[in-house]
C-alpha cells in the first residue's frame, strides 16, 4: 500500500508532539513494507525532494513556521490567506495524484491551505484532529480565555472548515476531551474514532538515576503559553532548596529566561535529542499548560518511563491524569502548593502516578495501526 501523511511541519522544522506521532507512524509503515509519502511545509521558495530512512518528503513552500513573534495583525492575514491559497491546494493535489497514493491521512494543515480538503481526490481518507486548529487558526484555548471558540470570527472561520472538510473521512481524535470540545461546536464528524496516541517503547532506565535532590523537570517548548515562565517562578519560591529544576528543550522565550532566572538549582538543557534520558534524570515532570492541551505527548512518554507527572488542570491534560493530587490550577500560588507537596509526599507521587498509568492503559503504534485498520477495514 502507498500512503500519503499530512502535516505542516515534519523533520527539521518538528517542534511538538504531533511531529513525533507523525514520524513513528511513517518509519513504522515503512517497515512493514508499505510506501510512505510526506508532505509538509517549510519557509522554502520552491518543492524540495528528500529521503528520510525511505520516507519520501515533499517540502512545499509555506510561511507557517515563520509565525512566532509575528503581529497579531500579521497572523489574522496570514491565516486568511492561507485558508483561501487555491494555489498551494492544488499543488497537494498534483503531488497525491503524480505518486498515485491508495490512502491520505490529514493532520495540521493550516498553512499548508485548508482548500487542500477539497482536492485530496478519490482515495481513503484519514484526519488526526491534535488540537483545536480546525476551530480556531491559532490552535489555542487560553486559561480564562474560554470564550475564544464562540466569537464571530471563529464562528465564520468554523463554518468555512466546515463546508471544505470531506464527509467521508474517518476521523481520529487522541482524546474524549478534544472529541468533546468538536461536538460542542457542532463539527463531530459521523465516522470518528477516540484513539490516544501510540507511545514508542524508549526507556533509558528502569530506574531513575541518583542524585542529591529531588528533580523536577519541563520538557517542551519554551513558549509563553507552555507556562514555563509561571514555572521557574513557583520553583523559586519554594522553601525546600533540596530540589532542583531542568529545563530541556527551546523556543523564542530561550534567552530571555536564561539572563531573567540565575540559581544554582535552575539548570537550561537546551534540547534533547533523547527525551528517555533526560527523564531518568528526573523524579517528577511538571507540565504548566496555560492552554487547554490536546493529549501532550510528553506525558505518554514519561508514563512510559515510568516517572512521575504533575501538569495544569485543564483540557486533555486533567482527563488524562484524572488524580486530584497530580493537577493544579495554573496559577502560582496553586503551583507552589503542589510542587511543595510534591516534595513531601513522594511516595504517593509514585503511586498516584502509576495508577494514572494504569487506567490510560499506553497503546503501542502496532496497537494503534490495528484499531485504525479494523476501522477502515484494511490492514496496514
Amino acid at each position: 500500500m502507498k500512503l500519503c501523511l499530512i502535516n505542516n511541519l515534519f523533520g527539521e522544522q518538528a517542534r511538538g508532539g504531533a511531529e513525533k506521532i507523525i514520524k513513528l507512524l511513517a518509519e513504522t509503515l515503512v517497515s512493514r513494507g508499505h510506501e510512505v509519502v510526506v508532505i509538509c511545509g517549510a519557509n522554502c521558495s520552491t518543492i524540495k525532494i528528500t529521503y528520510l530512512n525511505k520516507i519520501k518528503v515533499f517540502t512545499v513552500p509555506s510561511k507557517y513556521e515563520t509565525l512566532a513573534g509575528k503581529s497579531l495583525f500579521y497572523r489574522f492575514i496570514f491565516h486568511w490567506f492561507s485558508f483561501f491559497n487555491v494555489i498551494a491546494a492544488r499543488r497537494l493535489s498534483q503531488i497525491i495524484k503524480q505518486e498515485e497514493v491508495d490512502l491520505v491521512w490529514t493532520n495540521n494543515l493550516v498553512g499548508l491551505s485548508l482548500l487542500s480538503f477539497k482536492f485530496l481526490g478519490p482515495v481513503k481518507l484519514v484526519h488526526t484532529f491534535h488540537d483545536i486548529q480546525l476551530l480556531h487558526p491559532s490552535g489555542l484555548m487560553m486559561y480564562q480565555r474560554e470564550n475564544v471558540l464562540t466569537s464571530l470570527p471563529a464562528k465564520v472561520y468554523q463554518a468555512l472548515i466546515k463546508l471544505v472538510f470531506p464527509k467521508k473521512v474517518l476521523t481520529i481524535f487522541p482524546s474524549q476531551w478534544l472529541k468533546s470540545v468538536y461536538e460542542q461546536n457542532n463539527f463531530l464528524p459521523e465516522n470518528n474514532l477516540v484513539l490516544p496516541n501510540p507511545v514508542k517503547n524508549e526507556i533509558a532506565s528502569n530506574s531513575i538515576l541518583a542524585h542529591d535532590k529531588f528533580t523536577f523537570l519541563y520538557l517542551g517548548q519554551l513558549e509563553s503559553h507552555k507556562g514555563i515562565e509561571l514555572l521557574i517562578k513557583a520553583f523559586l519560591l519554594l522553601e525546600n532548596k533540596n530540589s532542583q529544576l531542568l529545563i530541556a528543550g527551546q523556543g523564542k522565550l530561550e534567552t530571555n529566561l536564561r539572563k531573567k532566572y540565575s540559581a544554582d538549582n535552575l539548570k537550561f538543557l537546551g534540547q534533547v535529542a533523547k527525551p528517555e534520558l533526560v527523564m531518568s534524570m528526573a523524579d517528577c515532570l511538571v507540565v504548566p499548560s496555560l492552554c487547554y492541551e490536546n493529549l501532550p505527548t510528553v506525558i505518554l512518554e514519561a508514563l512510559n518511563n515510568n516517572l512521575a507527572v504533575i501538569g495544569s488542570k485543564l483540557g486533555g491534560i486533567k482527563d488524562m491524569l484524572s488524580e486530584e493530587q497530580l493537577l493544579f490550577t495554573p496559577i502560582e500560588d496553586d503551583l507552589v502548593r503542589i510542587l511543595n507537596w510534591c516534595l513531601t509526599n513522594q511516595v504517593a507521587l509514585k503511586q498516584l502516578t502509576q495508577q494514572v498509568k494504569q487506567k490510560i492503559k499506553l497503546i503501542t503504534v502496532d496497537d494503534y495501526l490495528l484499531r485504525v485498520g479494523e476501522k477502515l477495514k484494511i490492514t496496514f
